[in-house]
Protein backbone atom coordinates (compact mmCIF):
# COMPACT_ATOMS: atom_id res chain seq x y z
CA UNK A 1 0.00 0.00 0.00
CA UNK A 2 1.56 3.61 -1.26
CA UNK A 3 -0.18 6.72 -1.10
CA UNK A 4 0.43 10.48 -0.38
CA UNK A 5 -2.48 12.76 0.89
CA UNK A 6 -2.44 16.34 2.72
CA UNK A 7 -3.27 16.41 6.50
CA UNK A 8 -6.17 18.67 5.83
CA UNK A 9 -7.83 15.82 3.94
CA UNK A 10 -6.85 12.91 6.17
CA UNK A 11 -6.72 13.94 9.51
CA UNK A 12 -10.29 15.53 9.91
CA UNK A 13 -12.16 12.32 8.22
CA UNK A 14 -10.26 10.50 10.74
CA UNK A 15 -10.87 11.81 13.66
CA UNK A 16 -14.49 12.72 12.74
CA UNK A 17 -15.01 8.64 12.81
CA UNK A 18 -12.08 7.64 15.32
CA UNK A 19 -14.99 7.83 17.98
CA UNK A 20 -15.46 4.14 18.39
CA UNK A 21 -12.38 3.13 17.94
CA UNK A 22 -11.13 5.28 20.75
CA UNK A 23 -13.49 4.05 23.68
CA UNK A 24 -12.30 0.28 22.56
CA UNK A 25 -9.98 -1.65 25.44
CA UNK A 26 -6.57 -1.58 24.70
CA UNK A 27 -6.09 -5.35 24.35
CA UNK A 28 -8.70 -4.91 21.54
CA UNK A 29 -8.78 -4.43 17.68
CA UNK A 30 -11.30 -2.43 18.00
CA UNK A 31 -9.17 0.51 18.89
CA UNK A 32 -7.42 0.47 15.21
CA UNK A 33 -8.99 1.72 11.95
CA UNK A 34 -8.86 0.12 8.77
CA UNK A 35 -7.32 1.86 5.93
CA UNK A 36 -7.82 0.31 2.65
CA UNK A 37 -6.96 1.87 -0.66
CA UNK A 38 -9.09 0.97 -3.94
CA UNK A 39 -9.14 1.44 -7.22
CA UNK A 40 -12.57 3.53 -7.33
CA UNK A 41 -14.05 2.03 -10.78
CA UNK A 42 -17.20 4.47 -10.31
CA UNK A 43 -18.04 2.60 -6.17
CA UNK A 44 -18.15 6.28 -5.49
CA UNK A 45 -19.16 7.82 -8.57
CA UNK A 46 -19.59 11.65 -6.39
CA UNK A 47 -15.29 11.51 -5.86
CA UNK A 48 -14.05 11.72 -9.44
CA UNK A 49 -9.93 9.76 -8.29
CA UNK A 50 -9.14 6.74 -9.43
CA UNK A 51 -8.29 5.66 -6.00
CA UNK A 52 -9.99 6.15 -2.40
CA UNK A 53 -9.15 5.46 0.89
CA UNK A 54 -11.76 3.80 3.02
CA UNK A 55 -10.73 4.89 6.55
CA UNK A 56 -13.40 2.44 8.71
CA UNK A 57 -13.53 1.98 12.53
CA UNK A 58 -16.05 0.26 14.68
CA UNK A 59 -17.02 -0.74 18.25
CA UNK A 60 -18.89 -3.53 16.89
CA UNK A 61 -22.34 -1.95 17.42
CA UNK A 62 -21.58 0.88 14.94
CA UNK A 63 -19.43 1.47 12.43
CA UNK A 64 -17.90 4.61 11.04
CA UNK A 65 -16.71 4.85 7.51
CA UNK A 66 -15.08 8.06 5.58
CA UNK A 67 -14.09 7.80 2.24
CA UNK A 68 -11.13 10.19 0.62
CA UNK A 69 -10.45 10.65 -2.47
CA UNK A 70 -6.63 10.02 -3.55
CA UNK A 71 -5.22 12.37 -5.95
CA UNK A 72 -1.62 11.52 -5.40
CA UNK A 73 0.30 10.55 -8.88
CA UNK A 74 1.86 7.06 -7.01
CA UNK A 75 -0.54 4.85 -5.89
CA UNK A 76 -0.88 1.19 -4.90
CA UNK A 77 -3.90 -0.54 -3.35
CA UNK A 78 -3.89 -2.71 0.14
CA UNK A 79 -5.22 -2.32 3.46
CA UNK A 80 -3.84 -2.64 6.86
CA UNK A 81 -5.45 -1.76 10.57
CA UNK A 82 -3.31 0.50 12.97
CA UNK A 83 -3.87 2.07 16.63
CA UNK A 84 -6.49 5.15 14.93
CA UNK A 85 -4.87 7.14 18.64
CA UNK A 86 -1.22 6.66 17.31
CA UNK A 87 -2.09 7.29 13.87
CA UNK A 88 -4.18 10.74 14.98
CA UNK A 89 -1.41 11.76 16.98
CA UNK A 90 1.63 10.92 14.11
CA UNK A 91 -1.04 13.13 11.64
CA UNK A 92 -1.68 16.10 14.33
CA UNK A 93 1.89 16.98 14.81
CA UNK A 94 2.30 17.32 11.16
CA UNK A 95 2.24 21.13 10.10
CA UNK A 96 -1.21 21.97 8.34
CA UNK A 97 0.24 22.34 4.77
CA UNK A 98 2.08 18.83 4.88
CA UNK A 99 1.15 16.02 2.47
CA UNK A 100 1.26 12.62 4.21
CA UNK A 101 2.92 9.31 2.61
CA UNK A 102 1.92 6.50 4.12
CA UNK A 103 3.56 3.15 2.82
CA UNK A 104 3.06 -0.53 4.16
CA UNK A 105 5.34 -3.10 2.17
CA UNK A 106 5.85 -6.36 3.71
CA UNK A 107 8.96 -7.29 2.64
CA UNK A 108 10.50 -4.03 3.72
CA UNK A 109 9.01 -3.46 7.27
CA UNK A 110 7.81 -5.85 9.70
CA UNK A 111 4.31 -7.20 9.40
CA UNK A 112 2.74 -4.84 11.20
CA UNK A 113 4.04 -1.73 10.56
CA UNK A 114 3.02 1.42 8.56
CA UNK A 115 5.59 3.70 7.32
CA UNK A 116 4.32 7.73 8.02
CA UNK A 117 6.72 10.48 7.37
CA UNK A 118 9.52 9.96 10.13
CA UNK A 119 7.57 7.59 11.64
CA UNK A 120 6.55 4.18 11.90
CA UNK A 121 3.07 3.32 13.12
CA UNK A 122 1.83 -0.49 14.64
CA UNK A 123 -0.88 -1.91 16.11
CA UNK A 124 0.91 -1.16 20.03
CA UNK A 125 3.37 1.63 19.32
CA UNK A 126 5.14 4.54 17.54
CA UNK A 127 8.48 4.63 16.51
CA UNK A 128 10.47 7.64 15.18
CA UNK A 129 12.92 6.87 12.40
CA UNK A 130 15.61 9.20 13.33
CA UNK A 131 16.17 8.12 16.67
CA UNK A 132 16.97 4.84 18.28
CA UNK A 133 14.72 1.84 18.32
CA UNK A 134 15.05 1.39 21.96
CA UNK A 135 13.16 5.18 22.13
CA UNK A 136 9.96 3.50 21.12
CA UNK A 137 6.61 4.83 22.27
CA UNK A 138 4.07 2.48 24.23
CA UNK A 139 0.36 3.42 23.55
CA UNK A 140 -0.65 1.19 25.97
CA UNK A 141 -1.35 3.83 28.61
Amino acid sequence: MYFSISKQNFYKPLDYISGPAQGAGQDSINGNVLLNVIKNNNLYPNIDSQYVLELVCTDNDIEMKSIIGIYSDEVVEGGITVKVKSLLDIIKSFEDETFITIKYDESELEKDYIECGEYLCSSDKLVNKKKQKEQEIDYHD
